[in-house]
């Protein structure tokens, strides 16, 4: 009986010992990072230009939409091409914009670090160009300033 409980000690003590000691299992190294030339398709590459690459400054739209889905306004905005699909440019805002203020609320706006998917190719190089374009379009933002006795607006 004694010798038993000595040999189940042995073994115990043996496989508490062997636990940490066990070669560890070569676990496979991680791939390496292969960075992919994407390249725009036709229709964006055409609309936006040769210039569009990851890290370039560029000029987006940020649109005031109506119920109907009819653009009433937009503004330009400030951003940085972070990553580049085939078929659209994912963007980060670099200045805060604000379309539709109330007292204490902005109704509709988007701030430093926000970030969003352009797929219809509304990118520009410049500001001027962007602006150009809302006009161009009827998209100009008109700061609305109601006045006391206004009718009508």
């Amino acid at each position: 009986m004694k010798s038993h409980s000595i040999l189940l000690f042995a073994i115990f003590f043996s496989i508490l010992y062997s636990c940490g000691t066990n070669p560890k299992p070569k676990t496979e190294q991680p791939e390496q990072f292969k960075e992919e030339n994407v390249k725009l398709n036709d229709s964006l590459q055409k609309r936006i230009g040769l210039w569009a690459k990851e890290g370039a400054a560029c000029y987006g739209l940020v649109l005031l939409t109506k119920k109907n889905k009819s653009i009433e306004y937009g503004k330009s905005v400030k951003t940085v091409i972070v990553r580049i699909k085939s078929d659209s440019i994912k963007v980060k805002v670099l200045e805060d914009v604000s379309l539709a203020k109330t007292k204490d609320c902005n109704k509709m706006s988007v701030l430093v670090g926000n970030t969003w998917w352009e797929s219809e190719g509304d990118l520009f190089q410049t500001r001027e160009e962007a602006d150009k374009f809302l006009k161009a379009k009827g998209w100009e933002y008109k700061n609305k300033k109601r006045g006391k006795f206004k009718i009508g607006d």
